[in-house]
């Protein structure tokens, strides 16, 4: 029904649109069922560009620097967060998305002794 939380959706659902290019034809979207989640894939949507430009390598290795490079480059890039309470998507934009993958890298990190 319009205006009801959706129970189907947990909280924290995220949505990634990303526009590579000016081009319209270039917008997607990656759909994820946590902030985390979202944040891995944006992540990996970076070593997949980072693999096809260095196809002949096994691995990807980047900086943080390079991954935000990234993220400045493209286009247009939005995150929408499912709010469970009220059912609607909160927006965030560019700045708050970096920081987002910031605190979600130093949470990958193993502890120090």
């Amino acid at each position: 029904m319009y205006g009801q939380p959706d129970d189907r959706l947990p909280n924290g659902h995220t949505i990634l649109l990303v526009q590579f290019r000016k081009v319209a034809s270039s917008r997607t979207y990656l759909e994820y069922d946590s902030l985390s989640e979202g944040m891995d894939g944006l992540c990996q949507l970076y070593e997949q560009a980072l693999k096809m430009q260095h196809a002949d390598k096994a691995t990807a290795k980047y900086s943080l620097e390079e991954l935000w490079q990234f993220v400045d480059d493209l286009q247009d890039i939005v995150c929408l967060i499912h709010d469970a309470r009220g059912g609607d998507y909160l927006p965030h934009g560019r700045a708050w998305i970096k920081k987002q993958v910031l605190n979600h890298l130093k949470g990958q990190l193993p502890a120090l002794p």
